[in-house]
């Protein structure tokens, strides 16, 4: 049970009733008992043997994370919470990348500037503190994972031309603060995901952990569009900190942020989290509690109105099955999925709400006039400087009109941003992760026959790496979760391609071949139990 952190949350939570704050910390309080609702479902659903050794370290986390933000004084008391949260909360070494990816999920950045004087030396968050501790508690211990060099090399070339595209004709300072930030938000990611999971038990680990997230999220996304409150809003006025908060309405309906605060993002994530749901049917009680969580996830990834989304969720979803070979089941769902597109896009036609929703009238045909726009005059800019691009200085004055309401530019196709800040060579650069690893994926991948090996979660990166592949075109690539996520997926990658090249066990034909052990054959999860 994490003690130190139900202790480090109460006496924060003392603290502040103590000094007069409890109006301040009473969304603390509405969001505590949501997420510890959808926690309880969660666990209530698990087999038993599966539910025991996880159930308190994820209530207390998922209880205690947002009350611990709202009750802490001041950002700089949070941010050193936050990088003590991943050691103290997992405990041992295999809980380390389940629970970082888990509390990546429950608060929002948070972000502010750490500068010393005038002067300035980077942007720092909630989500890069929690970086920070979990990092450091792989980078110490001597039975971390190791990958491949040409896999680091892959994906840190994305960071290292991220970087300097962005501080693109810019000061010397400049750009070591770009590297600084795009390593704290992308490099580390990958590395505690790519040095954390040592084994097949914790790849699936990671995968429930994520289930449950989704499950919380979901929860939170409903009861924000019940309450028409964008609740974590409340967060970053506790804290005064200077940020643009816009709350997007459509059909009548606030499109739900949670704790992403922009409802485009979190449904990207919450996408990856019912993908890892999906795949976990084998630790849960039945069909029935399987299928009410799924409907859970469904009904969240409806709240932020994100179509991109749903589509990713398709897309990854029909990857998944015929990686495994269920040709059957994906047929079904195809026919399904064709008989309710048909019948949403026939009501559509006498129901203005569901006619915005669907993005046929509207704010949501503005948007679209706005993507096809950006899109257009992307690929205009992108022929003058096709190899190497331009820098944001240079093409900020050339873009000016798709300058839109919030003031700035939305490149919400982040295959654009790319090719405008770095030509050819980026989008190649960008794009080399994805190609290297799907296709290394599916060579390696063992997703039939006898020797199949580590099915879900192959089938579930493989998925993901898809999905999001396609959502980037409808949504922009910014040091957002999304981005962090992405980058901690290509490291799940590389974990599972590791073990995939692992030699199979063979015992000799003179030793007796034991039984295995029932939680080991069972469960998956015989890490959680002991380190």
């Amino acid at each position: 049970m994490p003690l130190p952190i139900i202790i480090l949350t109460g006496l924060a939570l003392l603290f502040r009733i103590a000094t007069g704050g409890y109006y301040v910390i009473k969304p603390s309080l509405f969001v505590g008992t949501v997420s510890a609702m959808a926690i309880c479902l969660f666990l209530f659903c698990l087999r038993k043997d599966i539910r025991k050794p996880i159930e308190m370290p994820m209530l207390v986390i998922a209880v205690a994370m947002p009350v611990l933000a709202w009750s802490v004084p001041t950002l700089p008391l949070l941010f050193i919470g936050m990088c003590l949260w991943v050691p103290l909360a997992a405990g041992r070494f295999s809980l380390i990348v389940p629970v970082y990816l888990f509390s990546l999920l429950l608060l929002p950045g948070l972000d502010d500037t750490i500068s010393i004087g005038s002067l300035k030396l980077v942007e720092f968050s909630v989500h890069d503190a929690l970086a920070l501790g979990a990092a450091a508690a792989i980078f110490v211990r001597p039975d971390k994972a190791k990958c491949r060099i040409e896999w680091d090399i892959i994906v840190l070339s994305v960071v290292l031309m991220i970087s300097l595209a962005i501080a693109r004709d810019t000061s010397i300072s400049h750009h070591f603060r770009a590297l600084a930030e795009t390593s704290l938000d992308l490099a580390l990611p990958y590395y505690i995901v790519s040095r954390g999971l040592r084994s097949s038990d914790e790849l699936r680990a990671s995968m429930l952990w994520l289930s449950a997230g989704g499950v919380v999220i979901a929860a939170l996304l409903v009861f924000e569009v019940w309450k028409a409150w964008p609740i974590y809003h409340e967060l970053y006025r506790a804290f005064e900190l200077p940020t643009l908060l816009l709350v997007k309405v459509r059909a009548g309906m606030i499109r739900a942020g949670g704790p992403f605060v922009e409802p485009t993002s979190v449904a990207m994530v919450l996408a990856m989290c019912t993908l890892a749901l999906y795949l976990s049917r084998d630790y849960f009680r039945n069909r029935s509690t399987y299928m009410l969580l799924m409907a859970v996830a469904v009904v969240g990834l409806i709240m932020p109105q994100s179509r991109g989304a749903w589509v990713g969720a398709c897309i990854a979803i029909a990857a998944a099955d015929i990686l495994r070979g269920h040709y059957a089941q994906f047929g079904r769902k195809v026919f399904l999925a064709g008989g309710a597109i048909s019948c949403l896009f026939l009501a559509a036609q006498f129901s203005p709400y569901l006619s915005e929703m669907l993005g046929f009238s509207g704010g949501s045909s503005a948007s679209s006039d706005y993507r096809r726009l950006l899109l257009n005059r992307g690929l205009e800019e992108f022929a003058n400087h096709p190899i190497l691009g331009q820098s944001m200085q240079e093409l900020q004055p050339r873009l000016l009109d798709l300058v839109q309401g919030e003031g700035i530019i939305d490149f919400v196709n982040a295959y654009i941003w790319i090719m405008l800040i770095g030509g050819l060579v980026g989008l190649v650069i960008f794009l080399g992760p994805f190609v290297h690893f799907l296709i290394g994926i599916h060579r390696a991948g063992r997703f039939r026959g006898p020797k199949k090996r580590d099915v879900e979660a192959g089938v579930f990166v493989f998925g993901v790496l898809l999905m999001i592949m396609e959502m980037l075109f409808f949504t922009s690539f910014g040091m957002t979760r999304p981005a962090f996520y992405q980058f901690a997926l290509f490291g799940f990658a590389a974990a599972f391609l590791r073990l995939q090249r692992k030699p199979d066990l063979v015992l000799l034909p003179a030793e007796p071949q034991e039984k295995p052990a029932p939680l080991a054959r069972t469960s998956g999860l015989a890490p959680l139990l002991s380190d």
